[in-house]
């Protein structure tokens, strides 16, 4: 039985079976948290929720400080929004908090604009740790609020379960985006090697398909959602409607849009590929 505490109230010494939960929410952000109370999350993990970095009016050579511009600059071929780089820091410090101040396998990452699926969300996650708990590492991290894109087109396996009512897919497309941070669970394993790539911060913290091949890690979704964004709730890193996207150039020659053209043909044989057979056996856990 694993016992759900706060980050906050964790004792290194105690954490043997727990795993730590960490909403991470804006100081000023009371009524995302009132929200989170009336949909039925416990009442000591909104209490003791994860301060964000508050980047909305920082001095202007603050905001980049930790920060990898030439790295994010290569990658994404734009500077990061301010707001991506205060939730980045947020995930980074739950994250070094996790590993350093616990001794805990596995850590629970919650953002404050979430919205549980079922009144029964917490016999869901006690049961997804169940099944996690049987792997013999944890280097990995599980999603737990796919889109429906990562369950319909992705290229996913299904994991093998003994857990009544559990079914994890795991993700083995090197080419799809992930764009995801609202909700997941992460091991230890990962957690630390998620510093060590992240010191300083060279990725954005929902881009999850380059971190886990930066990781080199597995990365899990559950088959249903437990966890959904509030469409209601604006979002914090792009609020003002700032573009999020990578910049990149349109190809102009007939030679560059045939080579792109083969790829996606390339990419449809073996997606289509792999969906056929992905059911016929599942992936366990190792």
């Amino acid at each position: 039985m694993s016992d759900f505490i706060p980050l906050r109230c964790v004792d290194s010494r105690k954490t043997e079976g727990a795993v730590p939960v960490a909403i991470i929410s804006l100081q000023d952000a009371a009524d995302r948290r009132s929200l989170l109370c009336q949909e039925g999350l416990p009442k000591p993990w909104v209490e003791h929720y994860w301060e964000a970095t508050d980047l909305r009016n920082p001095p202007a050579d603050y905001v980049l400080e930790g920060v990898d511009t030439e790295a994010f600059q290569e990658t994404y071929h734009r500077q990061p929004l301010t707001g991506e780089v205060g939730c980045s820091k947020s995930h980074y410090a739950v994250i070094q908090q996790f590993v350093n101040g616990s001794s805990a396998d596995y850590l629970l990452v919650l953002e404050d604009d979430i919205q549980p699926t079922s009144e029964h969300f917490l016999a869901q996650l006690e049961g997804i740790v169940r099944l996690l708990r049987q792997a013999k590492n944890t280097d990995f991290a599980c999603h737990l609020g796919p889109k429906p894109v990562h369950s319909d087109t992705s290229l996913c396996r299904r994991v093998r379960s003994n857990i009544p009512g559990v079914k994890l897919n795991l993700y083995v497309d090197k080419e799809q985006g992930v764009w995801l941070s609202h909700a997941y669970l992460i091991g230890r394993g990962a957690a630390e090697r998620y510093l060590a790539v992240q010191s300083p911060l060279r990725y954005l913290c929902d881009d999850w398909r380059r971190l886990r091949e930066a990781l080199d890690i597995n990365l899990l979704f559950v088959d249903s959602p437990v966890f959904v964004q509030s469409e209601a709730l604006e979002s914090h890193i792009s609020a003002d409607n700032q573009f999020r996207a990578m910049k990149t150039a349109k190809p102009t020659s007939f030679a560059e849009r045939m080579v792109i053209r083969r790829g996606r043909f390339n990419l449809w044989l073996k997606k289509w590929g792999v969906i056929f057979i992905k059911h016929l056996w599942g992936y366990r856990l190792r």
